[in-house]
């Protein structure tokens, strides 16, 4: 008898999404949170989607803790339905419904006899970069009794993060999904200089990385499907806790832009364990976020007051403009050069990288350069250059010295040699060029002409013993 295939039913609608008329879907409803010391259409801090209700609302706590963020941690902050109305009185797990609400600070002038923009006028912080970690002193409603705590069992080092990440998540844990996930950062690996500036290696699982290391260890790094990788770093969606009416708080989805499809399938959903990950990133990813939406306010043409590294102060309108350069994240379709990764994570860290695998590893394309491309800037040139510290490769005065036609060479130079000495940690590659300094002053057998031209980034059509023996004698002339 001849086997059939079974039919199987067609698919049908996720259970979760039959809850979806608990929120607001495709209706486009947003709320404004205002400043109460600045003019009518100069005052706006945020502007947020209203997802929370089905006819338009926004989970209060989250819409406090975003402001009292941009206030430099004002926990106290609370709001008003009008400038110098009285307290908006709700549970923490409420949801606010008007369309606007004024955001206030207590005690934001020390002087009783203050006029009232002077009452009002308390500094915001304008980026993300400029923002204190709160250590010790998180938001009630982001406070874990179970904390995650550092356990050597559970460390790992760099080069074995996505298997570190793989071990722990297993799936992407929005979806469930186990395949085309990708690791994802929660405080950016951009924003290494910030991590460590407000010492976040405190809460990470391996005690040993306190170095640039730190920003891509497990506990700050969360597994998840392409797709909302994509969207995480187009600041979509964040990860915050919620209180249900019986007062049990969990981590869920929190759209940050209206998106029917994200927010049918997403929106104020649970997400899969995330043991391993500390709160401390997770409110790090809400405040990276958040700090973008400012754009408007600082951009508005009038001074405002600022929170900054060097104080409270007032500053112009043009400086405020400035504070809006805080860079996105750039899209992995944009890296210069793709790295082949294991199927199940499609993100691999930097320092996974070893020079030795990759020569060992590469795939050959069966193809070879006549000649090596040419140079803008001779090696006498970069020799007589010391190479530049972190700060002076992200310095526009530092570039400015040098001439124009040179300046993106030695860029691109000295960029991927600092990438190389951060994720070569054994010299593998500083051993290969010292070898290569020495090859021009002997004749090379088959072997060394082999590894020359694999060093030098070259595939060989031809490994026949007359072709390498050529190409030695090419390379000497």
């Amino acid at each position: 008898m001849d086997s059939t295939i079974t039919v199987r039913p067609a698919q049908t609608v996720p259970q979760h999404l039959l809850h979806s008329s608990t929120i607001s879907v495709g209706r486009g409803d947003q709320i404004t949170f205002r400043h109460p010391a600045y003019p009518t259409f100069k005052n706006v801090l945020l502007r947020l989607p209203a997802l929370d209700h089905p006819s338009g609302g926004i989970h209060h706590e989250t819409a406090r803790i975003a402001c009292a963020i941009i206030a430099g941690n004002r926990w106290d902050g609370y709001f008003t339905e009008a400038i110098d109305g009285p307290r908006v009185e709700t549970h923490s797990h409420g949801v606010l419904q008007k369309s606007n609400y004024f955001f206030h600070v207590p005690s934001a002038a020390l002087n009783p006899e203050a006029s009232d923009l002077e009452f009002f006028q308390y500094p915001i912080v304008p980026c993300f970069r400029e923002w204190q970690f709160p250590h010790g002193n998180l938001p009630s409603s982001w406070i874990n009794e179970s904390r995650v705590t550092s356990n050597p069992s559970n460390s790992y080092c760099g080069s074995n993060l996505s298997v570190a990440v793989n071990l722990r998540d297993i799936t992407c844990r929005m979806s469930d999904h186990q395949e085309a996930t990708e690791m994802a950062h929660l405080c950016p690996r951009s924003e290494d200089r910030w991590f460590h500036d407000n010492d976040m290696q405190n809460y990470v699982n391996d005690p040993r990385k306190t170095g640039s290391g730190a920003v891509n260890d497990p506990s700050n790094v969360i597994l998840l499907r392409e797709d909302l990788h994509t969207a995480f770093d187009q600041l979509k969606f964040v990860f915050v806790p919620k209180s249900a009416i019986n007062g049990d708080s969990t981590l869920i989805t929190h759209l940050l832009v209206d998106s029917s499809e994200l927010c049918r399938l997403y929106q104020n959903t649970q997400l899969h364990s995330i043991d391993g990950i500390p709160r401390e990133f997770l409110l790090t990813r809400f405040a990276w976020s958040i700090f973008h939406f400012l754009e408007g306010f600082l951009q508005a043409g009038i001074p405002r007051a600022l929170l900054i590294s060097t104080g409270h102060r007032i500053v112009s309108s043009d400086e405020c403009k400035l504070y809006t350069k805080q860079p996105v994240m750039r899209s992995r379709s944009e890296s210069p050069k793709k790295r082949s990764r294991p199927e199940s994570v499609l993100e691999a860290d930097p320092a996974d990288h070893e020079f030795t695998k990759s020569l060992q590893n590469r795939k050959r394309m069966r193809r070879i350069y006549s000649s090596p491309p040419p140079d803008t800037v001779s090696a006498s040139t970069l020799a007589s250059i010391t190479s530049p510290n972190f700060l002076q490769l992200n310095s526009i005065d530092y570039w400015n010295e040098f001439p124009p036609n040179s300046r993106i060479p030695l860029m691109k130079h000295h960029f991927l040699e600092f990438e190389r000495s951060r994720s070569d940690p054994q010299g593998s590659w500083a051993k290969e060029t010292a070898w290569l300094a020495t090859a021009f002053d002997r004749p090379l057998s088959r072997k060394d002409c082999s590894r020359f031209y694999a060093a030098n980034g070259y595939e060989l059509q031809d490994e026949s013993d007359e072709s390498l023996e050529a190409l030695g004698e090419k390379t000497l002339s």
